[in-house]
């Protein structure tokens, strides 16, 4: 999961409508622009294939796997998986701001073809339960937390389903393993300062919240790490 498979990206058009896992990473193995395998070009490809072996070795739905593996036993209670228009009646829209400040509302898309790269809502507090469960060793052996915690420079400091690095606008330069995405207005990243054992976790429902910021001090997550990490 280092993202140097080499595998393309997709266009947006193929959340036009719904596929099936296979028949979404069918079409978009029809993309010809690949990227040379052992470069690093993240996709969310990798992580669709994954989920597909998952279920071949499991014999279950990835979503099965994900619901009794961590959703139920960690009590992840407010968090499952999105399909087209079927959302949780609490659940908060994305949207788009422009540079005047108007918020427009995302459009509808087919979400569950993201499938294992994305598919899925939680909440802070939830997030929080996993992340402590995970860096806790309630769901990994002391060698796997070694593995998530190897850092690899030349692959733009990923991990496996992480990126590691020391953060290099503070004099210290804490560690910082974290993750982050984002799908049209929806953006999220949760970072763990593993010096102190600190996290932070920020869920946004629009654009206007970059996850990928670095080093831009008016930025939340810039200014949190800041505060945190700092000495």
């Amino acid at each position: 999961m280092l993202h140097i498979s080499g595998l393309p990206n997709e266009p947006d058009k193929l959340y036009r409508k719904a596929y099936a896992p296979i028949d979404f990473l069918a079409e978009v193995l029809k993309i010809k622009d690949y990227s040379p395998p052992g470069s690093y070009n993240y996709n969310n490809l990798d992580y669709i294939i994954l989920g597909l072996v998952i279920e071949k070795i499991s014999g279950h739905s990835w979503q099965a796997e994900i619901q009794t593996r961590f959703l139920e036993k960690l009590h992840m209670d407010h968090s499952g998986f999105l399909e087209y228009v079927h959302y949780p009646t609490d659940f908060a829209y994305s949207y788009q701001v422009s540079k005047k400040g108007e918020f427009r509302k995302d459009p509808a898309f087919h979400i569950e073809n993201f499938y294992a790269a994305g598919s899925m809502y939680a909440t802070a507090s939830d997030l929080l339960k996993f992340e402590q469960a995970l860096y806790g060793g309630t769901l990994l052996t002391e060698k796997s937390k070694r593995k998530l915690s190897t850092s690899y420079p030349e692959y733009n400091y990923t991990g496996y389903g992480v990126w590691n690095y020391p953060y290099p606008f503070l004099e210290n330069q804490p560690t910082i393993m974290e993750r982050r995405g984002g799908i049209l207005g929806a953006n999220s990243v949760l970072v763990r300062l593993t010096d102190n054992n600190q996290t932070i976790i920020i869920l946004s429902n629009n654009n206007a919240f970059n996850p990928d910021s670095f080093g831009d001090p008016e930025n939340l997550r810039e200014e949190l790490i800041r505060i945190i990490g700092g000495k």
